[in-house]
């Protein structure tokens, strides 16, 4: 039996906002807040799935997600669209850390796993980083055991 899925995205409303970026610590006055309505069909046609998040694109690159939409967050000035901001961690770098839960006891593919989990998630603060340094250092001791176990000093 085949699945077929299809996913759609329209931007419902798009305004410029004043932030002090969390990433890379400037201020922007003119960065861009979107209001989005993402739907996921299954069999192309019956709807499972809603999302309307509202998110910011500062112009460094980083994307913010907001508790407010985007023409509520144009009328606040940077310090107060701020408390409405928190950075967005990509679903994919989430997947990859939290999958290394698992794979930290195998040896030497656990260490490259987290390796990789770790480089990426190193211009983000928080849990995400700290949770793949404390894996990544975990995946060190099987793939040490592997590579020296044995040797004799």
């Amino acid at each position: 039996m085949h699945l077929g899925f299809r996913m759609t995205t329209k931007e419902t409303d798009a305004s410029s906002v004043g932030i002090d970026c969390p990433q890379c610590g400037k201020h922007f006055p003119d960065a861009r807040a979107r209001d989005l309505r993402q739907m996921l069909f299954l069999f192309y046609v019956v709807p499972v799935f809603y999302q309307a998040p509202t998110l910011v694109e500062c112009p460094c690159g980083a994307s913010l997600v907001s508790q407010l939409r985007a023409r509520d967050l144009a009328g606040l000035d940077a310090n107060s669209a701020m408390r409405y901001l928190s950075v967005r961690i990509p679903p994919v770098l989430m997947t990859l850390v939290l999958g290394g839960i698992v794979v930290c006891l195998v040896p030497v593919i656990g260490t490259v796993w987290l390796g990789v989990a770790y480089w990426w998630s190193r211009r983000y603060s928080g849990w995400i980083r700290g949770l793949a340094l404390v894996l990544f250092i975990l995946s060190l001791l099987p793939t040490g055991i592997v590579f020296f176990g044995g040797a004799k000093f």
